[in-house]
């Protein structure tokens, strides 16, 4: 399948237009009563409004390319209690189910999608085409977290280590309803990881993480006695060995030292090793300068005025 919905917007609009391609005449509704409908229009975007299970099942058919192929058609009661035969989602919702989504037989076609749930399902449907990458054994706590139910919460912590579902000051309210317009932004960016520009989806831990503070390098100080600091950089969590940080000198000016920092990342054929790492590097700086940290710029010979980071103005204690 060629992917063209690039972009929260054309999955929005994948959505909008899925939703509305397959409908029977009989179930064709230009009142406006339709999920994805707005004053009788079949094709104005409602992107603050909620997404329904049925509207969650069609988009996931159409970007995902689920359809299910048996001699005999399945019957939709042998899956679910409460969809109904012959209208505009039945065939989503087993095209989905048999695909591999995890459906409940219960699911309400007409009720809201939590935003928890939406992490299951979506996680499911990426499973569904392959893609099941491992999540570091790093657990991250958040502050509604006795709100998530414990079913989803790997699904959470998938979700939001990738950076498909955004935390906002750090809590992921799981028990609201998603909205049509979050929902296609968390899809575009499960596409954006995964998907290659010919619509083949990859396995396994995506090439580029979305930029963010977890990719920034950061620095702590620790005052070990009237005269020395400790200096501890951290690059967060890297998915195997071959990352590295490293403290290349440090620049005085003034009253402020700035260390200096390189950093590395897999090269073409590097054979890594399949481990979760932090890298870190640790120096020590008289204490009676302010620290700041900056990326090392200069070549590997240039001196560029910095003193090496074990010559920094303080002896380790």
């Amino acid at each position: 399948m060629k992917i063209w919905k690039r972009g929260a917007l054309g999955v929005l609009t994948a959505l909008l237009t899925a939703s509305i391609a397959g409908v029977p005449a009989a179930a064709g509704d230009t009142t406006g009563r339709h999920p994805v409908m707005k004053s009788g229009s079949w094709t104005a975007p409602v992107p603050q409004g909620y997404l329904t299970n049925a509207e969650m099942a069609v988009m996931f058919k159409s970007m995902f390319g689920f359809h299910a192929y048996f001699v005999v058609p399945p019957k939709v009661e042998d899956y679910f209690e409460r969809v109904q035969d012959g209208v505009w989602y039945t065939q989503a919702f087993l095209d989905c189910k048999l695909s591999g989504v995890d459906l409940p037989k219960d699911i309400d076609p007409h009720a809201s999608v939590t935003r928890e749930q939406f992490a299951h399902y979506l996680r499911t449907a990426l499973a569904a085409k392959g893609v099941d990458p491992v999540v570091p054994l790093v657990y991250r706590v958040f502050q509604d977290e006795d709100q998530i139910d414990p079913t989803y919460r790997s699904d959470i912590q998938f979700m939001t280590y990738f950076g498909v579902m955004p935390v906002e000051g750090d809590a992921v309210r799981p028990k609201d309803p998603v909205t049509r317009g979050s929902a296609a932004a968390m899809l575009s960016r499960a596409v954006l990881l995964w998907m290659d520009p010919d619509g083949t989806w990859k396995s396994g831990f995506p090439a580029k993480r979305p930029e963010g503070k977890a990719d920034e390098v950061a620095f702590e100080v620790k005052r070990l006695n009237d005269k020395v600091n400790e200096v501890t950089l951290t690059w967060g969590e890297k998915p195997n060995g071959c990352y590295a940080l490293e403290i290349t000198g440090i620049r005085f000016s003034g009253d402020e030292a700035v260390v200096l920092y390189r950093t590395r990342a897999p090269g073409k054929g590097d054979i890594c090793p399949q481990v979760v790492v932090r890298p870190a590097a640790t120096t020590y700086v008289d204490a009676k300068y302010k620290i700041r940290i900056a990326e090392d710029d200069a070549g590997p010979d240039s001196n560029g005025g910095r003193v090496s980071p074990d010559r920094a103005g303080a002896e380790r204690p």
